[in-house]
C-alpha cells in the first residue's frame, strides 16, 4: 500500500466517524464534540465509533511507520549518491 492510500483509507475512515458521531448526537441531543461521550453498551452506534477510532489510530501509525522508513531510505540513498 502506498502512502497515498494510507492517506484515503485515513480520510475515509475520519469521515465514517463524523457520520456516527452525528448519529450519536442526534440520539442524545447534544453536538458533535460531546456526542463521544455517549457510552450507553447497548447501542450498537457505539461500537461502530469505537471500531473507526482503532482503525484510524492504526493507520496514523503505519502511515508515521511507512513515512519514516520512506525518509531513512532517502537519506541512504543521498549518502550514497555523495560518498558520505
Amino acid at each position: 500500500m502506498t502512502l497515498a492510500g494510507l492517506s484515503n483509507r485515513i480520510r475515509s475512515n475520519e469521515q465514517r466517524l463524523v457520520d456516527t458521531h452525528k448519529v450519536c448526537a442526534s440520539c442524545t441531543g447534544t453536538n458533535l464534540e460531546e456526542a463521544e461521550q455517549c457510552e450507553s453498551l447497548d447501542c450498537s452506534w457505539l461500537y461502530a465509533r469505537k471500531r473507526v477510532e482503532g482503525r484510524i489510530e492504526f493507520l496514523e501509525i503505519l502511515r508515521d511507520f511507512v513515512q519514516e522508513v520512506l525518509d531513512e531510505s532517502d537519506l541512504v540513498s543521498k549518502k550514497e549518491s555523495t560518498g558520505f
